[in-house]
């Protein structure tokens, strides 16, 4: 009797020091080839598309030509594209987004030499930087990682005090904090915990983001990681920027196929 008390005993205590000294977390599998995109719509669709669109895309209701943007949006084929492309940076704010938002629904990397056309159209309001970059981010195309990485490094870096009341300014840099978050691939990872490294040097308590937006792009930038690895924060083994690149370090080279670096 005496035994088997102790025993248990033995077993709860064990228990509790595994949960209190959980395993290391893995990376989560190596993502798998992504699925063959659908098929481009045919030449008669896409000249019925743009038939109906003509007449309503120079509707002086603005309404009318966000819907005539969006009556595109399930019409997959390159010259949708370039009609679309052209609403990015010659109409109203309200309409580029839209334009914006029907070019990333397609989920198409030909979509983004469109938009990282426009955003180096002059100088483009935030509202519309921001509604790029989410675009740009359902891409899903490694190419975009370069100037998403630069943008972070520019301007998510900077905080300029003449927008710190207005709500718009820090949006363009979430949009592409999460962009990359959505880009599944190595160079993603590493494009952000350059960022997050960058973002929590000393000099930034100076030079960078008031502590509240600090705090708000960490935290964007740690869940963004954790979603271009399919993994969640709560699976890494601390919660501070450091703890992330010595998982990142530690696992790298298991955490993404070969075919997909």
């Amino acid at each position: 009797m005496l035994r088997s008390v102790l025993t248990f005993a033995l077993v709860l205590l064990l228990g509790a020091l595994v949960a209190l000294h959980p395993a290391a977390a893995e990376p989560a599998p190596a993502p798998a080839a992504p699925p063959a995109p659908p098929p481009d719509a045919t030449a008669e669709e896409v000249k019925t598309a743009l038939d109906a669109f003509k007449k309503a895309s120079v509707d002086r209701d603005e309404a009318k030509r966000i819907a005539a943007l969006d009556g595109l949006a399930g019409v997959r084929h390159p010259q949708i594209y370039q009609t679309l492309a052209r609403f990015l940076t010659t109409d109203t704010e309200t309409v580029r987004i839209a334009a914006a938002r029907a070019l990333g629904g397609f989920e198409d990397g030909r979509c983004l030499p469109h938009l990282e056309a426009a955003l180096g159209a002059g100088k483009v309001p935030d509202k519309v930087l921001t509604a790029l970059y989410d675009a740009i981010g359902n891409c899903h195309d490694a190419r975009a990682v370069p100037g998403l990485g630069k943008f972070l490094r520019s301007r998510g870096l900077k905080y300029d005090v003449k927008k710190t009341k207005e709500e718009d300014a820090t949006l363009p840099v979430a949009a592409a904090i999460a962009a990359l978050g959505k880009i599944k691939v190595r160079e993603s990872v590493e494009n952000l915990l350059k960022y997050g490294e960058d973002l929590t040097a000393p000099g930034q308590n100076v030079s960078g983001p008031p502590n509240d937006v600090r705090s708000d792009y960490v935290r964007k930038t740690q869940e963004a990681v954790a979603a271009a690895l399919g993994m969640k924060t709560r699976d890494f083994p601390g919660t501070e920027i450091e703890d992330y690149v010595k998982w990142w370090r530690e696992n790298k080279n298991k955490a993404f196929a070969p075919a997909h670096n």
